[in-house]
């Protein structure tokens, strides 16, 4: 009887890792904190909306529980976007909503645009969030993965 194959041992020689790969790594990890990032920030700010533009208590839990709902949004939608635009096209994708989105909600004048605001970083952040670890797996040299 023959005896069944093992696979074959993680290689311990990261030659094949280079600078540029653990920089771009990095850059996709790091991408993942924004969501917890913009959760602290707005709910740290929570009681200065209420009061400066005016919002009721549910407005504001609406406002800051939303982003969870709109991440899911923006991670279902990623396939999508990622087939399309490839995995950096995504990224880019992701920026652009997540920048747009603070502005806008920077500089809101009614609830409505900070509700339009924070769909645009949820939508970001899902995104970011989905491609991440794909984008991590493909960028790594093969002896690497899994």
């Amino acid at each position: 009887m023959e005896s069944p194959t093992r696979p074959a041992a993680p290689s311990n020689d990261y030659s094949s890792i280079t600078r540029a790969t653990k920089l771009f790594a990095l850059c996709a990890a790091v991408n993942s904190l924004n969501l917890g990032y913009d959760i602290g920030v707005n709910t740290g700010i929570a009681p200065l909306l209420e009061e400066s533009m005016d919002l009721s208590e549910t407005q504001v839990e609406i406002f800051i529980g939303s982003i969870n709902l709109f991440a899911m949004v923006g991670s279902l939608a990623s396939g999508y976007i990622s087939d399309a635009y490839g995995r950096r096209g995504t990224f880019k994708v992701a920026a652009v909503g997540f920048v747009v989105g603070v502005l806008t909600m920077a500089t809101a004048q009614s609830f409505a645009v900070l509700m339009l605001g924070r769909v645009l970083v949820g939508i970001g952040v899902g995104f970011g969030l989905a491609i991440d670890p794909l984008y991590i797996s493909e960028l790594s040299p093969p002896e690497h993965r899994g």
